[in-house]
Parts: structure tokens; sequence; C-alpha cells
């Protein structure tokens, strides 16, 4: 019985191909679009810039008014500056995961990038600060910039009211919720090493 040789499909003209040009040019326009999305990151999160030289200048202002006699009024001020400290404090948080997130895309980081997250450290250092040791008029003489910048330690912290302590520490919970919220790193971790965990367990001695 004879045979023929029926050509391998592989060795065909491929004329039913498959065209990828479109999907080159697709590539190309992605790439523009990510590129335009990381200018346009880039020029919105820059607006926040300074938000640390907003703050020690509207302390030095303080200051000044404590100096010069107006220290009641300086202390009525208190709680409106620190609420617009706060949320300063937020759209940094908010304006820093944005600026990583367009970085990746980007496949840079973004110039912004990282002045931003030395703004919300030093914002978030200088707001729980200042709340810690301003709490009453009578606080206002013992307040110098120094003071406001560096960190406060836990012994500062037992020095106040249970309320007080509360509200600080709100505000605190308020800004954690938001890194973890934006921040995905904090969640992609192992919650067990290597040796935590066995396929058998170990034989217990028996009292």
């Amino acid at each position: 019985m004879s045979m023929t040789f029926a050509e391998p499909e592989m060795l065909m003209p491929l004329e039913a191909a498959p065209s990828l040009d479109h999907l080159a040019e697709r590539k190309l326009q992605i790439d523009d679009a990510v590129e335009v999305y990381a200018r346009e990151v880039e020029t919105g999160v820059g607006t926040l810039l300074g938000s640390v030289q907003w703050f020690d200048e509207c302390c030095r202002f303080f200051l000044r008014e404590v100096l010069n006699g107006n220290a009641a009024k300086v202390q009525a001020a208190r709680g409106a500056f620190l609420d617009a400290s706060r949320e300063r404090l937020k759209l940094l948080h908010r304006a820093w995961a944005l600026a990583r997130h367009a970085g990746r895309v980007a496949g840079h980081d973004l110039p912004n990038w990282a002045p931003l997250s030395a703004e919300v450290e030093g914002l978030g250092i200088r707001v729980i600060s200042l709340a810690t040791h301003w709490q009453t008029v009578e606080d206002l003489p013992a307040l110098t910039e120094e003071r406001i910048k560096r960190r406060s330690p836990p012994t500062d912290m037992r020095r106040l009211t249970r309320e007080q302590r509360q509200e600080i520490m709100g505000w605190g919970a308020e800004l954690a919720e938001e890194e973890y919220r934006t921040n995905p790193e904090l969640l992609c971790f192992e919650a067990f090493g290597e040796k935590d965990l066995y396929d058998t367990y170990p034989d217990t001695a028996e009292g």
C-alpha cells in the first residue's frame, strides 16, 4: 500500500498569520501614556513640597507672638493649626504613595519621590512633637524650635493626661491607617520563618 508524504503544517506559509503590528503600536501608546502619567503625578505632588518649611515658619510666628505678649491668641489658634498640619500630612502620605506608584509603572523613581519621603518624616515628627509639648498656654514659653523638630521620647508622652495621650495616639492611628492603605509592601511579608512551621511536629517529652 503506497503512502503519500503530507507536508507538515509547520512548513506551510503563514497566509493567515496574526499581525503583531497593532500590538507593537499599542506598546508605544502605553509607554507614552505612562510617561505622561508620571509627569502629571510629579507636577501634582510637587505642590506639597515645602510643607516642613511652612510648619516651621508658622511655629516661628507663634513663638514671636508669645514673646510679644500674645500667648492667649496663640493658644486659641492651636487646634486649627494642628488640624491643618494633620491634613497636610495626610495629603503628603497620599502624594508619596502616588509618586511611588508612578515610579514603579514608569520604571524609574520620580525626582519628587525622595523629597516627599523626607517631607512625610519631617512633618510627622514635628506634628507629634508639637502636640505633645504644647497643651496649654503655660507650655508656650518653654517651646523652642529645636525642641519641636526632634522626636519626642516616650517619657514626654507619659507626662500628659490620659485624654491628651489618646488624642495624639488617635492622630498616629489615622496616619498609620493611610500608610497601610497606600503602601502594599507593609502587608507583603511572610508571617513565619522557615523554622516556624513543621511538616511533622517534634516529639515532646512526657512528664
